[in-house]
């Protein structure tokens, strides 16, 4: 499977956001910007080796505003 495309909205720290990949792409950048983040989203939707309970949300998956807000659900998708 080749992923082309990742679109995250609500996650953690991706608000809204699209990710377009090609065939020579790398998750680079400084600390704190999201690339764990948008490894363990795309680790949610493929790896089958996670459990129910693995996959199950915790409260710190869900996207929190600048003015404490916090998102109410939240989409992974490729």
């Amino acid at each position: 499977m080749i992923i082309q495309t990742v679109k995250v909205s609500g996650f953690r720290n991706f608000v809204d956001s699209e990710i377009n990949f090609n065939e020579k792409t790398l998750i680079i950048g400084a600390n704190d910007v999201g690339k764990t983040n948008l490894i363990y989203a795309l680790r949610l939707l493929l790896d089958k080796s996670l459990s129910d309970r693995d996959i199950e949300p915790e409260i710190t998956d869900f996207h929190i505003n600048s003015t404490g807000e916090q998102s109410e659900n939240f989409s992974i998708e490729i």
